[in-house]
């Protein structure tokens, strides 16, 4: 693994940081503004939630172009359904695929 590749996993840490840390900020701000003012704040926080949403499906691995956050099926699933697609709010440690480290 190139040194490239990981200073771009470690951008990627911490722009999750920042979009993480800017959702709640500013997401609970739009809310208590759209409870106690008006309701128009409520354009900017789905505006808001909308962005760190396309954010989270288009953030790819540097090295293999995997889409992060999306996890493969688990062979095993004792629910039945081993089709299914996760999407998880974290940052994983590391790729599912190629396993670049993200720390």
């Amino acid at each position: 693994m190139n040194d490239k590749q990981n200073d771009k996993a470690f951008v990627i840490r911490k722009k999750h940081y920042l979009v993480m840390s800017c959702w709640f900020v500013f997401g609970m701000l739009f809310l208590f503004l759209t409870v106690e003012y008006n309701e128009l704040f409520l354009i900017p926080f789905l505006i808001l939630f909308l962005s760190v949403g396309f954010w989270y499906l288009f953030t790819k691995c540097p090295k293999c172009k995997k889409p992060i956050f999306s996890n493969p099926p688990d062979p095993v699933n004792s629910v039945g359904m081993q089709n299914y697609i996760s999407w998880t709010p974290w940052l994983p440690t590391n790729c599912t695929k190629c396993g670049l480290d993200f720390d």
